[in-house]
Parts: structure tokens; sequence; C-alpha cells
């Protein structure tokens, strides 16, 4: 007599595979709706807060840095030429996303438009902010 390892769990080996191929052969070219949300960081140095926002193939043009009444709004976007039929071939699968974005970031009190620059390089945006020098409290002699 063998000893047979049972896997309870056998039958389901290769389910996330299989559903993708589904989702795939059913949704050619579907993608159009998807919301784009560029990855972001935040980096604390001691002057300065610096955000990093991954922005590939956007438009120096095409990106929107604003600062109001305290919050940093990022938008943009991206538009990927696809034609469903062209001479070279069709699309049968895309997963680049294109489309409008829009980040917003509190920032911290008392920063203004004077504290903030932004650049791009390599697909990457970097806002640099500046802290503001700390307000400390003011002490008010009272006269008689």
């Amino acid at each position: 007599m063998s000893i047979v390892q049972l896997n309870p769990w056998g039958p389901l080996d290769g389910l996330p595979e299989q559903m993708n191929s589904w989702l795939n052969d059913s949704f050619w070219g579907k993608q159009n709706n998807v919301r784009w949300r560029p990855a972001l960081d935040i980096k604390e140095h001691a002057e300065s807060y610096v955000i990093h926002l991954d922005v590939p193939g956007v438009k120096n043009e095409d990106i929107d840095v604003t600062l109001d009444d305290g919050y940093l709004r990022i938008s943009g976007s991206r538009n990927l030429e696809r034609s469903s039929d062209d001479e070279d071939g069709a699309y049968r699968s895309f997963e680049r996303v294109s489309g409008t974005f829009q980040r917003v970031v509190r920032l911290p009190s008392h920063s203004t438009s004077d504290d903030v620059s932004a650049a791009v390089k390599d697909g990457v945006l970097t806002i640099t902010i500046k802290k503001p020098e700390e307000i400390l409290p003011k002490r008010i002699e009272v006269h008689a």
C-alpha cells in the first residue's frame, strides 16, 4: 500500500491564471475607463518635503501643479494612441492606463507658492516644498 498525499486545494491550482485569461479574452480593449492614479511618495527632510510622482509618458505641458488654501493639487493626463486595427496589427491586450489623474496633498500650514518648485525627469515629477520657518509665540508686554 502506498501513501498518497491529498491536496484539497488542488482543483484551485491555476485559478488566478485562468481568471486572468478569461478577463483578457472577454474585455480586450475595454480598459479605457480605468482611473489612473500615479504612485506618490512623500519624503521629509530637515528644511523641506519632497514629493515624487510617477508620470511616465506625460508631457510637461500636460501636468498642472497648483497650491491653493494649503492643498497641493497635481493633475494631468496621458493619452496613449490605440486603434483597434491598423496596418501594424491589432491589440489583443493592453495594461498601460491612459487618461486623466489628480492627486491632492495637504501641506503644512503657512506654505506659500514661493516655497514650491516642480520638475520632471525620467518620468518622475519631483515637487519640493520648503518648510515654513517656525512661528514662535511672541510675548506682548502689557503697559500701565
